[in-house]
């Protein structure tokens, strides 16, 4: 690809894991893109470990709540060192 060709749509939306550790202790792994928001991820982790007294899914990155509208990507959880709770 040269240097003035546009990147296809779907590089910039690559799949990339992410592991995220629930409060029981255990860790979830889900694929998600940079473009998925927040509410995305919150519905991937429900798919993942339904529960039948899930009230509510709280994600929490470097101990702060994070807006179910903001990306994955703008909250910092693509980064190494993010920790997603």
């Amino acid at each position: 690809m040269g240097a003035t060709e546009a990147r296809p749509a779907a590089m910039d939306a690559m799949a990339q894991e992410l592991k995220v550790n629930t409060l029981e202790g255990s860790v979830l792994t889900v694929q998600v893109t940079e473009r998925n928001t927040i509410k995305d991820l919150k519905a991937m982790l429900s798919e993942r470990k339904p529960c039948e007294n899930l009230r509510k899914v709280t994600v929490l990155a470097e101990g702060a709540l994070v807006d179910d509208d903001q990306t994955v990507e703008a909250a910092g959880l693509l980064h190494a060192e993010s920790e997603v709770l």
